[in-house]
């Protein structure tokens, strides 16, 4: 048989119910017990105090428990007389008779008169037929020196007896011995046991089923969810993000299969970036390489001569190839986490410079205008020097391959805490905002249409944005005071320089 996790539960819970049956019918038969002899002892102690009573008055006349001794009857009708207290205290008001009132004659009225010789006989007299609780069985009387007189003998190994002291003018003159109540022995002690017992097992049979029925109901409503997240789990192995799993609980049951859509949802998204991001990938190459093939064709059929233009042309599109390819190994080494960094302090300031300078007089040629607002002083960051060369120069080229001339590209480089921030601001054309996220998605072009013309492929502000995350900096696009797009970069000081 499958145990499937309804089947575990399921049993478990019956388990566990069944032990709980159990315990609960342990302890309160303990209890029952317990309270049961509790009842008895609380039932026998007037009975004893009366028999202390009469034991003080037997000794009285004689100053001696010899003729008590001597006579085993008289020791019996006194267990029957005060057995039989709570039978006369029922008995109809006209027959009762104070206790310890005298007759004439010296003897002590008790449940009836007794005649000479101690014999009950009045009319009104009612002999107990049994011993309820046995007190005959278990109690015999000791002088003061500890010698059996009647009763039942107890000596040390007799059980775990108690002992009363019987006193006589402030002195004890025996010792009436006592055994526990003992377990219910009579015919209807033994029937009420037993009604107990079958009316706890009747009702734990009861409740053991009632107790199935709810685990029954509580394992399938908790693993129904189950089901659900296991068959939205397949579904989604197989490659069917489109099918969210039913969320019908608030529980962790429910949050996991919040964060179960949530993970298809991420998925659909990333096999559709994928799907759009070798379809780019197939036409950034197809591009140069239909141009590379054009041109060699109509050089081989002799519709273009093989002169220095033609072979800067074919030039140009190898180099673009190469760019591409190179700039696609960045970011697959990003992503794999095995692009090389080689962390060391320099300063940043003496970087920006290097690479303004070096583009200057491009910016000249496309007609563009450089403001730049660098620190008098230098700002030491621990940084991969290669790396921010390649991201400021990035950005740079970015800015002056899409800024219409004439324009303006603006640098502006700060401190803040223990970061430094450096902003490059470009004029038109500008960025929607809803788009600035976008931009630094792999391939991703504001207009799509867009030709070549620029040599852009849409990868540079991608890998700008690796190289900031590996830096455990922040890069963000905006719109520009200039009417353009800006990009701010914020990295970390090196540890001698932080605030």
């Amino acid at each position: 048989m499958h145990w499937t996790i309804t089947r575990k539960l399921f049993l478990a819970l019956i388990v566990f119910s069944l032990v709980i049956l159990v315990m609960s019918a342990v302890f309160g038969r303990l209890s029952f017990q317990r309270g049961f002899n509790d009842y008895l002892a609380a039932q026998e102690a007037p009975i004893v105090s009366r028999m202390v009573v009469e034991l003080t008055d037997e000794f009285r006349p004689h100053q001696s428990w010899q003729q008590l001794g001597s006579q085993p009857r008289r020791w019996r009708e006194l267990m029957r007389t005060v057995s039989a207290v709570n039978v006369r205290r029922r008995a109809p008001l006209g027959q009762r008779q104070q206790s310890g009132q005298r007759q004439p004659g010296g003897q002590r009225q008790r449940g009836g008169q007794r005649q000479p010789g101690g014999q009950p006989g009045a009319p009104g007299f009612r002999r107990a037929a049994t011993d309820p609780l046995r007190l005959g069985n278990r109690m015999g009387l000791y002088d003061s020196t500890g010698q059996f007189v009647a009763g039942v003998m107890l000596e040390p190994d007799s059980g775990d007896w108690s002992s009363i002291d019987i006193l006589h003018e402030g002195s004890v003159v025996g010792e009436l011995r006592l055994l526990p109540v003992a377990a219910p022995g009579s015919a209807l002690d033994i029937q009420f046991a037993r009604n107990q017992r079958r009316s706890l097992l009747e009702i734990a049979a009861i409740l053991l089923v009632l107790a199935g029925v709810a685990s029954w109901i509580i394992a399938r409503g908790f693993t129904k969810p189950v089901y659900s997240l296991a068959a939205g789990t397949r579904a989604i192995a197989n490659g069917k993000y489109d099918q969210p799993i039913a969320v019908s609980s608030n529980d962790e049951l429910g949050a996991l299969a919040t964060d179960v859509n949530s993970l298809a949802r991420v998925l659909a998204a990333n096999r559709e970036a994928r799907r759009h991001w070798l379809a780019d990938i197939n036409h950034e190459l197809r591009t140069p390489l239909t141009i590379l093939a054009a041109e060699l064709q109509s050089i081989e059929d002799g519709f273009r001569p093989l002169d220095k233009a033609s072979v800067a042309s074919l030039q140009s599109e190898v180099a673009r190839l190469t760019v591409l390819v190179a700039d696609l190994y960045s970011l697959s080494s990003s992503d794999e986490g095995s692009l090389e960094y080689r962390f060391s302090d320099f300063d940043v300031i003496d970087l920006l410079q290097e690479r303004l300078d070096a583009i200057a007089v491009r910016v000249e040629e496309q007609g563009l205008e450089l403001q730049v607002e660098l620190p008098d002083q230098p700002i030491q960051i621990m940084a991969d020097h290669t790396r921010i060369s390649q991201l400021i120069t990035n950005l740079l080229e970015n800015a002056i391959r899409y800024t219409d001339a004439p324009g303006v590209i603006r640098v502006v480089c700060s401190v803040s805490g223990e970061r430094v921030t450096f902003a490059i601001d470009d004029s038109k054309p500008g960025v929607p905002g809803e788009l600035h996220q976008r931009i630094f998605e792999r391939l991703y072009r504001v207009d799509a249409s867009r030709n070549r013309r620029s040599g852009g492929s849409g990868l540079g502000l991608s890998l700008c944005a690796a190289i900031v995350a590996a830096h455990d900096g922040h890069i963000s696009a905006r719109s520009s005071a200039l009417e353009g797009l800006g990009i701010d970069v914020t990295l970390p000081l090196a540890e001698d320089w932080k605030a």
